[in-house]
């Protein structure tokens, strides 16, 4: 999208991940790549699903979950 969009998409990540920072491994560099879908999509999904991925990447820590 253009790059308001992507902005838009880049600051819902970044809120994600700062709100959630201590369940997070430290250490790591995280790349996130949204696709075109994520242009319309709702902060509580967007946390949703970096929560969800980060859970199935295995970089949270082991006593949180």
């Amino acid at each position: 999208g253009n790059s308001v969009v992507r902005h838009r998409v880049t600051r819902l990540v970044r809120e994600s991940y700062r709100l959630h920072e201590n369940i997070f491994n430290s250490g790591l560099d995280i790349v996130v790549v949204a696709r075109v879908s994520a242009k319309d999509i709702s902060y509580d999904k967007m946390e949703s699903a970096l929560l969800h991925a980060s859970k199935l990447h295995k970089i949270i820590k082991k006593d949180i979950e």
